[in-house]
C-alpha cells in the first residue's frame, strides 16, 4: 500500500532516531546511553524536509543537553560549529534552503541509506 507524505515522514523520523541515538552517547556532555536516554536533537528544524534526514543535521544528546541546546541557541550554534566546521554547517544551511516536492522514489531512497546507516551490510535492499 502506498503511504502518504505523513505516513512517509513519521516512518523515516523514527528510522532516524535510531540511526542518531545508535552513536550511544551524548555528544556534548559525553555521557553513556547506558546512563541517560538519547534524544536526537536536529540542529536545523525538521520543518525543512531538505536536511531532515540528514545525519549531519543531528547531534545525539541527553534530555539536559538537549534543554540546554533550545535555551541557548547563540551558544548551541557555536557549539556545533567548533564541532562540525564552520564550513560543513554553512553548507547544512544552504542545502536547507531548497525547497521541492517530495516524491514517493525520493522517500524510499531515504528509507534505503538510513536502513543501510542502522543495519550496515546485514541490511538488503
Amino acid at each position: 500500500m502506498k503511504k502518504t507524505p505523513g505516513q512517509w515522514q513519521k516512518h523515516l523520523d523514527e528510522l532516524f532516531r535510531q540511526k542518531i541515538r545508535k552513536l550511544g552517547f551524548c555528544e556534548h556532555c559525553g555521557r553513556g546511553a547506558d546512563k541517560i536516554q538519547l534524544q536526537t536533537s536536529h540542529i536545523i528544524g525538521r520543518s525543512n524536509k531538505e536536511v531532515r534526514w540528514d545525519t549531519e543535521n543531528a547531534k545525539a544528546l541527553c534530555a539536559g543537553c538537549h534543554w540546554w541546546w533550545h535555551k541557548n541557541p547563540i551558544e548551541g550554534v557555536e557549539w556545533v560549529k567548533d564541532k562540525m566546521g564552520s564550513k560543513l554547517y554553512n553548507d547544512l544551511r544552504v542545502r536547507a534552503r531548497k525547497t521541492r516536492q517530495w516524491s514517493e522514489v525520493e522517500y524510499k531512497k531515504v528509507e534505503e541509506r538510513l536502513l543501510r546507516e542502522i543495519y550496515g551490510s546485514k541490511y538488503n535492499v
